[in-house]
């Protein structure tokens, strides 16, 4: 992790070391999680997210409806 600094124009530069660890050459993608930000090769986080996916159903965890306690009540 490392604080990136904005240019004139509000972008940021990502440091080659990091792109290098990534992976990330032409394209990235930019995930959101909460007050962080991770940046992806896409590849690999298409085949994360199928991992995770599939972790999940292997534990059976499931996410409430909206409105719902979560009890199951």
């Amino acid at each position: 992790s490392q604080q990136l600094t904005f240019d004139s124009t509000g972008r940021v530069q990502l440091p080659e070391g990091f792109r290098r660890h990534a992976g990330i050459t032409d394209r990235a993608a930019f995930v959101g999680l909460g007050p962080t930000l991770q940046i992806w090769q896409p590849a690999r986080l298409a085949r994360h997210k199928v991992e995770a996916r599939q972790r999940a159903r292997d534990k059976r965890l499931t996410i409430p409806a909206p409105g719902s306690s979560g009890s199951g009540r």
